[in-house]
C-alpha cells in the first residue's frame, strides 16, 4: 500500500531513492531494460450482438451494458508484456493472492525472458511502490 499523505521522512526516503535510481541509470546504459513493471486496471468489455446494438444512442449518464468486468494485472518490460492475469470479480488482492501472482510472474520471466532469469539482474516496479529486487 502506498499512502496518500507521506511524512517528511517518507518524502526524504523517496527523494534519496530517486537520486540512487538516477545514479544507477547514469552508470548503466541498460538500466531501464532491467525493470519489470506492473500495474492494475479495470477492464470492461461489451461485444454487441448486432449492428443495431452497436449503433445505439445513449445519454452520457445511461448505464453501460457490460458483459465482462474484471480487475487485470499486467507486468511488462522494455520489450513487451511478460504476464497478465484477470482477478476474479469480488476477489480481494491480499498478500496470499499477491504472492501467487508474483510466483506466476516469476515463472513467466523464466520462460519469456531467460536472459533476465539467467543473470538475475532485474528489478520489479509495481504501481507506485518502490523498485525492489525480487528473489522468489
Amino acid at each position: 500500500m502506498v499512502p496518500k499523505m507521506l511524512s517528511p521522512e517518507q518524502k526524504e526516503e523517496r527523494v534519496n531513492m530517486c537520486r540512487d535510481l538516477i545514479g544507477m541509470a547514469d552508470e548503466d546504459d541498460s538500466f531501464l531494460k532491467k525493470i519489470v513493471t506492473g500495474d492494475e486496471t479495470w477492464c470492461f468489455l461489451y461485444d454487441p450482438q448486432t449492428k443495431r446494438q452497436s449503433s445505439e444512442w445513449k445519454a452520457k449518464t445511461s448505464p453501460r451494458k457490460e458483459k465482462f468486468e474484471s480487475d487485470v494485472g499486467v507486468f511488462f518490460d522494455y520489450d513487451s508484456v511478460i504476464h497478465y492475469e484477470f482477478i476474479p470479480e469480488g476477489q480481494t488482492v491480499n498478500k496470499e493472492l499477491y504472492l501467487e501472482i508474483l510466483k506466476r510472474l516469476r515463472d513467466a520471466i523464466r520462460r519469456k525472458r531467460p536472459e533476465k532469469w539467467a543473470t538475475n539482474d532485474w528489478f520489479l516496479l509495481h504501481g507506485n511502490a518502490l523498485i525492489i529486487h525480487i528473489a522468489l
